[in-house]
């Protein structure tokens, strides 16, 4: 940690300190947009993230991203060569390398793995920056991995140095705890693992929660329509129209007005008929929840939310217009343009940040399971265990593994089919004991000789 003083608001270049509103204001990404993109003057009113967090389906968006990215194991590997010279790569066991035991064990002894993979990617999905303390012995091995809040933390340049540096502000005993601090200290790009989607500046993530004011601003404004038309007992605004050349005193109106409200209350509680004096007529102002197409901007914004975090609307239980057969496809897509693209902004700054560059260039590297962030169900993962054994690409313990059952005593073996021709990279036959026609059947033997013929003359 940096022991000397932090640099003035003044020299910073990323966001002045009345830009800067954390999770407590309009989190933007903690630096602004405004003049960058040109996104001024919002048509609707500017949306929080409490505000944001609110509404199920950004809540639910963030819930998905972050379990699907939270089950799926993350592990130190090395990469292999064949002796073809393929390139392939192997798990590291615990006892071969500390980074490994870090990752088999927990990260801090508050959290589990899961717990802070789906924190992180929680801040992700909203805020587009995350970050974690690596604590470190003298040695330099990692002790531990401490998150911090996104509203905790702030990324200032030091022109003096020509570095950037963090800002974390300690507030609370939480925070004292966390972090073991008891007051504001600054980090240099070293000492912590910042990780950030969609750079504009190159320095810091822009706030999807800010780009998307829009949709989450319209979002909150059919919340507060429904509300309003909820509280007064599903009554719309209006009028009273009085038949012509009629007119009532100031006694009458008051009268009229007061005789109204009782009434409406009856029709509440007793479900009264409501009769009015004086022959007037009610005649609404307001359009009703079907006039106003609740149902189908209701179906709109959850299908804008899910595509503003790009996840298939069906994992937010939304099926209008999703056929089954379409899902695997649009699994497909989830795990390629969301899933993946997050855990390799966590696994890439975990590498450098955990291993060293000479750890790094023989082949060390840090990765989430990719078969647990692809294929989520058992049938699927199944089927594709078995397409790849029968096809003899993986060994019948390595289809074991992935299903999650226990290896074989003789499971190290390949399955290959009977009629086929196995060639090695030299081009040399390898196996010649196939059928001739590619049918099955078994060739003939050709020591073989016809009982019936003689016996040649010796």
């Amino acid at each position: 940690m940096a022991s000397s003083a932090a640099p003035s608001p003044a020299s910073n270049f990323v966001g002045s300190a009345t830009e800067w509103k954390g999770w407590k204001g309009s989190g933007r990404g903690w630096f602004s947009l405004m003049d960058l993109l040109g996104v001024q003057g919002a048509q609707f009113r500017e949306i929080s993230i409490g505000e944001a967090l609110q509404q199920a389906a950004v809540t639910v968006c963030l819930d998905v991203m972050a379990q699907d990215t939270g089950k799926a194991p993350i592990r130190l590997r090395k990469r292999t060569r064949s002796p073809a010279g393929h390139i392939g790569s192997q798990v590291m066991l615990p006892e071969e390398h500390p980074v490994a035991a870090l990752l088999w064990l927990r990260p801090n002894k508050w959290m589990t793995w899961p717990e802070l993979v789906e924190m992180t990617v929680f801040h992700l999905g909203l805020v587009n920056n995350a970050y974690w303390i690596p604590r470190k012995t003298l040695g330099g091995d990692v002790l531990s991995l401490v998150p911090i809040l996104p509203g905790r933390c702030r990324k200032d340049a030091w022109p003096d140095q020509r570095e950037f540096c963090y800002r974390v502000s300690v507030a609370g005993v939480v925070d004292r705890v966390l972090m073991d601090a008891d007051r504001d200290f600054i980090l240099f790009e070293d000492e912590i693992c910042h990780f950030a989607t969609r750079r504009l500046n190159g320095v810091t993530g822009a706030s999807t929660l800010f780009l998307a004011q829009r949709t989450l601003a319209l979002n909150a404004a059919l919340q507060e329509f429904q509300n309003r038309l909820f509280t007064r007992g599903d009554m719309p605004r209006g009028v009273f129209e009085l038949p012509e050349g009629r007119e009532l005193t100031q006694e009458q109106f008051d009268r009229v007005v007061d005789s109204f409200k009782a009434a409406l209350r009856a029709v509440r509680e007793e479900d009264a008929p409501i009769v009015v004096e004086g022959g007037a007529k009610w005649q609404r102002m307001a359009m009703t929840a079907m006039e106003a197409g609740v149902n189908e901007s209701w179906d709109r914004a959850v299908s804008e939310t899910a595509r503003m975090f790009r996840i298939p609307p069906y994992k937010l239980q939304h099926y209008a217009n999703v056929k089954y057969e379409n899902m695997d496809s649009m699994a497909q897509f989830y795990a390629d343009e969301s899933l993946i693209p997050r855990a390799r902004v966590i696994e890439e700054r975990l590498t450098f940040a955990l291993l060293t560059e000479r750890e790094i260039m023989q082949g060390l590297y840090i990765e989430f399971d990719r078969e647990a962030l692809y294929i989520t169900d058992i049938k699927s993962r199944t089927e594709r265990a078995t397409k790849l054994f029968e096809k003899g690409i993986i060994t019948k313990n390595r289809a074991l593994e992935m299903v999650g059952e226990n290896p074989a005593e003789f499971g190290d073996v390949y399955m290959m089919p009977a009629n086929t021709f196995l060639i090695s990279t030299s081009n040399e036959v390898i196996v010649t004991n196939q059928a001739a026609k590619g049918d099955g059947s078994q060739p003939k033997d050709e020591t073989d000789g016809d009982p019936a013929a003689p016996a040649a003359d010796t």
